[in-house]
């Protein structure tokens, strides 16, 4: 169902300076209603321009949809905008912004900075204390 009706807007719809997708389609038990969750990219006003035109044109991609697909019920189109593409690039360009400010050459913990640095002795996870056999005796 999702591929027919992103050909249906694809050959019979434009949306102007909006790319649309559809993200997923929900159908109720019943099959009597599908919630198609939309992606919409482009200025804010061509997404809400994109958003009405695809609401007001329900009831008739509904019906282009009822000649693809054969169901006991046609259902009822309610489209929902999807903004979770526009979320995941914004907290990309967050991660971007982090790598930049930290310097390409720092590596992530010192001991990596240089080799001579004293390494973190590996510890017992019952008491704590450092686990024998470093070729250092305990001062137990």
């Amino acid at each position: 169902m999702k591929h027919e009706i992103a050909e249906i807007l694809n050959k019979d719809f434009e949306f102007g300076g909006a790319l649309v997708t559809i993200h997923e389609v929900d159908l109720t038990p019943d099959l009597k209603r599908a919630h198609v969750y939309i992606g919409i990219i482009g200025r804010e006003d061509y997404q809400a321009d994109a958003m009405r035109k695809l609401q007001k044109s329900a009831h008739a991609i509904s019906q282009k949809l009822s000649k693809r697909v054969i169901l006991k019920n046609t259902p009822a189109l309610i489209f929902k905008h999807d903004d979770s593409v526009e979320r995941g690039v914004r907290v990309l360009g967050i991660i971007e912004q982090i790598d930049a400010q930290v310097a390409p050459d720092d590596p992530p913990y010192p001991a990596a900075r240089d080799p001579k640095a004293p390494q973190p002795k590996p510890k017992s996870k019952k008491s704590g204390r450092p686990l024998p056999g470093d070729g250092e005796e305990d001062a137990d």
